[in-house]
């Protein structure tokens, strides 16, 4: 299964960079596509998927729509949580004092690489937040 890349990550930097709304200006034919080969988050699945995380070296992506991006933030994963009856939000504490919270949450994959990819999307097929966690880092 490919992973889920609606936005190329390169694309998203730079044009948060400057101000631009990312998820309008990169609607097209691969973000509709994105939703197909995902699937809706099942809580009982993301918790297992979450936990293989737990007690790691984890390397974070995460954006929420064109006012917060981050990516290859390591951290060490010591607790994961996912709540909420759809969309979800999954609550990430790091380090043993930090937390990161999103919310929004609606598909999920774990890809090829063993990475999870939780991203949600708006009623016209747009994405409006990511999670991904991995274990090595994401491409530049």
């Amino acid at each position: 299964m490919i992973p889920c890349a609606c936005v190329s990550p390169i694309s998203v930097y730079s044009v948060y960079n400057i101000g631009i709304d990312v998820l309008n200006d990169f609607q097209n034919e691969d973000e509709k596509d994105c939703i197909e080969e995902m699937k809706p988050i099942e809580k009982k699945q993301v918790e297992k998927m979450l936990s293989q995380f737990v007690g790691a070296k984890v390397y974070v992506h995460s954006e929420a729509t064109s006012y917060m991006f981050a990516r290859n933030f390591r951290i060490d994963l010591t607790e994961a949580f996912i709540a909420g009856d759809g969309p979800y939000r999954v609550a990430l504490r790091y380090d043993g004092h930090g937390w990161l919270r999103i919310e929004g949450l609606t598909h999920a994959e774990l890809d090829d690489q063993e990475r999870l990819l939780l991203e949600g999307f708006d009623d016209q097929g747009r994405m409006d937040v990511a999670l991904h966690l991995g274990k090595e880092p994401f491409p530049e």
